[in-house]
């Protein structure tokens, strides 16, 4: 048999970024490293023994055998999506691990850890809304290899909706009209790009890591001051997109250390013509409880430490084992 205090499950959910810094003092040249982690979530779950604020005086016996301790949490409606994004010698991530650790009195603790995903869904009423986007006209600024003005090329583009969800959505048809009139640069080809944007931060140092979702490029052969609108068709093949972990691609969000958007935008020969943000999810939440996509940023949200949301801790059917305050023979 064994002695024990308590068996505990910690649930935690975190951000976690790591950027890299290059400095030079002249000689040489070095890299400093710098991580941040914030906890957006955590839940701490005790099935035997006192809880985390209880105090430790209390002992328990556990006899031979295996034994099975079911629990239940439940998580925030506005929990972030897994993810993890890498450019170069910096990532930044959003984890969720569940903690098992039993206390033994006098001696090493013995604990598990093991990882798990959480996907984001939007909820049905949102992915029903999807409506068709018309931009502004606007003059995108042109310029040539020597980045000297060459007059500006009039945009107006049109796309069927404006959100996706990746795995149902599988193409995004659209338009573009391009006015070369005032424009001495031509117009050869317009690509048309969905990537993926994660902004992130540590310790005051800031990173951008851009992924392509989906391209496809228009041959427009416009010629340098040509008069009249010229409207091309296009379709956006999009497929069912995962991140380089095979996790599928999270929805937009904003937390304390990062950001996650998706950006849908024409570009002809290095010149940005025009650009939308989109709303994009992984699935749809037919129930409805999951809270809307949003591509605003929005301030993110730590859990202040040593604060354990107990009103999460959802027990299961059939509660779980009790074991009274004095040596418990199970």
């Amino acid at each position: 048999e064994m002695s024990f205090r308590k068996f505990t499950f910690k649930l935690v959910g975190r951000e976690f970024t790591h950027v890299s810094v290059q400095r030079s003092n002249g000689k040489h040249t070095y890299t400093d490293h710098y991580y941040e982690s914030r906890n957006f979530f955590k839940v701490h779950i005790t099935p035997l023994g006192m809880p985390k604020w209880g105090g430790t005086d209390w002992k328990g016996t556990l006899a031979p055998g295996t034994y099975n301790f079911p629990f239940a949490v439940r998580l925030p409606l506005d929990a972030i999506p897994s993810m993890i994004h890498h450019v170069g010698d910096n990532s930044a991530s959003i984890q969720y691990y569940v903690k098992a650790k039993i206390d033994i009195p006098f001696s090493t603790d013995s604990d598990k850890v093991a990882d798990f995903t959480v996907v984001t869904a939007m909820p049905v009423t949102q992915a029903l809304s999807a409506a068709p986007f018309y931009s502004q006209p606007t003059k995108a600024l042109r310029s040539c290899c020597c980045c000297c003005e060459r007059g500006f090329t009039n945009v107006n583009f049109s796309i069927e909706k404006h959100l996706l969800i990746f795995g149902q959505d599988t193409a995004l048809n659209g338009h573009i009209t391009v006015n070369n009139a005032e424009s001495k640069e031509a117009t050869k080809s317009i690509v048309v790009n969905l990537i993926r944007q994660t902004s992130f931060s540590s310790h005051g140092y800031s990173r951008v890591a851009v992924s392509p979702v989906a391209s496809v490029t228009i041959q427009a052969n416009i010629q340098p001051l040509e008069q009249g609108d010229k409207t091309f068709p296009f379709q956006l093949q999009i497929g069912t997109p995962v991140c380089t972990d095979r996790t599928p691609l999270p929805c937009n969000f904003t937390g304390s250390l990062m950001t996650n958007t998706y950006l849908l935008s024409f570009i002809s020969d290095g010149d940005v013509l025009g650009q939308v943000a989109l709303l994009c999810a992984s699935t749809v939440d037919q129930s409805n409880a999951a809270m809307p996509v949003q591509t605003e940023t929005v301030s993110g949200r730590t859990v202040p430490s040593g604060m354990y949301p107990r009103f999460l801790y959802a027990p299961p059917p059939g509660g779980i084992p009790q074991v009274p305050p004095q040596k418990a023979d199970i």
